[in-house]
């Protein structure tokens, strides 16, 4: 049996990482890894899929529902 033990910084932020939305995790990655040869200007103007999939998505509200109800967050990946 393995055991994680977290025993540096980068380790605390996997973990904090892991305890995200994946439709937020999955946007951003998308939009880093299409937009890494834009100037900042051209990445904030595009346009990327998952960000709209994760802006219309019940985990969207779910986060400030949770945050206002001083709660984890249930996410569902819809």
């Amino acid at each position: 049996m393995r055991r994680w033990v977290t025993c540096s910084p980068v380790d605390g932020w996997v973990v904090d990482l892991l305890g995200c939305a994946p439709l937020a995790v999955r946007a951003v990655k998308e939009a880093a890894r299409e937009s890494a040869h834009l100037s900042l200007p051209e990445a904030f103007a595009g346009t990327y899929p998952w960000e709209q999939r994760r802006r219309h998505s019940r985990d969207a509200q779910e986060g400030p529902t949770a945050f206002a109800e001083k709660r984890r967050p249930q996410w569902t990946g819809a």
